[in-house]
């Protein structure tokens, strides 16, 4: 008896705490989050407040129906408990994350961009300062939804606008030269909601589909039906990773190419996984889709011993030549038609290679320290000053590998680009009025 009453006061001295947290939550950019909080807070308050009245009901039984539903609603609050753990983690990773003034302008303006150009149904970013050195993305619907289906059938899913949070490395997060490697991660939104989807319908419906079959066949699988199924996933992942990579192309061209370079190194030995390709490959197949939106002329003029190196370290995949990586590298080579035609059709306002000239323009510029955003009457977008960025950083640094180290490392230069994207943003909006 004394441990139901117990749970229950532990549940509402729990509950308070959280409804105390949100409240302390400050208004403004992310505020989608604290909305879906408050979600969260009203299902679980009011499965406690079922169990209370279950509890009360027992009251008026007799034996042994009275144990039974309290055994019932204890087992109940232990659920909640577990629950409320859950909650309070997601809560404290993004406590700070509400209205954050400790990062610059012009980097919440580029996720900004993200959000309009990549996410299909447009999302609440908030930014998060991630212990980890890495970047990633993550609609946080889908975790608050879990939570709420945990409850049983009468939890109501979230019907708001979706706060997306975008986790960047704490000890680097103003580091615009690798902004590239986010759009690919804003990208799994868009893949998981629905453009995987349209790719394996696009592949099963053309040429590709049939040369996939033909390669499976001749590997020898469909007699395992588990190591079929294992098969199917790990396309689908690799076909999934490299989507990304092709809608981050679209979106931020050869700037793409220099940040993933710099931030995964392709001499890295790493090997293909069940979930990603092998980052050789993934080079190659880069390559090819910067080849396909008219990049290539651009990067071998103004960085013709990186692209040589990049073609390189791209024909030297480490490989184990078992057959599952084998049909995989092959269906991978047999898509890449649909992929860079689902990216080009996803992207909204993809990166122009004939904007070449203008480029160069507030390259010349940026290399002296200048943050040039007006060329020729017309303002940069904040991806033509990331990759006028990285064209600068050649220049100044060198046509060398340890470049795209180097400039991305340095934080006094990633200042002043971040200074060009704030005046971008600030000179298109001053001409729109």
């Amino acid at each position: 008896m004394e441990n139901l009453e117990l749970l229950l006061a532990r549940t509402d001295t729990r509950l308070e705490s959280v409804k105390r947290h949100i409240e302390g939550l400050p208004d403004g950019r992310g505020g989608e989050w604290k909305a879906l909080l408050w979600h969260v807070h009203a299902e679980f308050a009011a499965d406690a407040a079922d169990i209370v009245g279950d509890v009360a009901s027992a009251d008026q039984l007799a034996e042994p129906a009275r144990a039974q539903l309290r055994a019932n609603a204890g087992q109940r609050l232990e659920r909640l408990q577990i629950l409320l753990d859950a909650l309070h983690a997601k809560m404290a990773t993004y406590r700070d994350a509400v209205a954050r003034s400790d990062v610059p302008v012009g980097l919440q303006h580029l996720v900004d961009v993200l959000i309009d150009q990549v996410v299909i149904d447009s999302g609440d970013p908030i930014i998060h300062l991630d212990t980890r050195n890495m970047y990633s993305t993550i609609d946080l619907v889908g975790p608050m939804d879990e939570l709420v289906a945990a409850l049983g059938p009468q939890g109501r899913q979230y019907s708001g606008r979706h706060p997306i949070a975008f986790n960047l490395p704490a000890l680097d997060p103003n580091n615009v030269l690798l902004s590239p490697v986010l759009a690919h991660e804003v990208a799994h939104t868009a893949v998981t909601r629905e453009l995987l989807k349209k790719l394996q319908d696009r592949i099963q419906s053309g040429p590709a589909g049939k040369q996939i079959d033909d390669a499976f066949a001749r590997l020898g699988f469909g007699g395992d039906q588990r190591q079929t199924a294992a098969l199917a996933q790990a396309f689908q992942s690799w076909s999934a990773e490299l989507l990304c990579d092709a809608i981050a192309i679209a979106l931020t061209g050869p700037s793409f190419l220099f940040a993933f370079a710099a931030f995964v190194p392709p001499t890295a030995v790493s090997g293909a996984s069940k979930s990603h390709p092998d980052i050789q490959d993934r080079l190659g197949f880069a390559l090819d889709v910067i080849d396909s939106y008219g990049w290539t002329p651009f990067i071998e003029e103004r960085a013709p011993k990186l692209v040589a190196w990049f073609r390189e370290v791209s024909t030297q995949p480490v490989l184990t030549g078992g057959a599952e990586e084998t049909f995989l590298r092959e269906a991978i080579s047999a898509s890449s038609a649909e992929r860079r035609q689902i990216a080009s059709d996803h992207v909204v306002g993809p990166l122009d290679s004939k904007e070449g000239d203008r480029i160069d323009q507030a390259a010349a510029w940026l290399a002296q320290g200048v943050p040039l955003v007006d060329v020729d009457g017309s303002v940069l977008s904040p991806w033509q000053v990331v990759l006028a960025a990285w064209i600068a950083g050649i220049s100044v640094r060198g046509d060398e590998s340890p470049t795209v180290a180097l400039a991305a490392g340095d934080r006094d230069y990633n200042a002043v680009i971040v200074k060009a994207i704030e005046y971008s943003q600030i000179v298109s909006e001053w001409r729109s009025k």
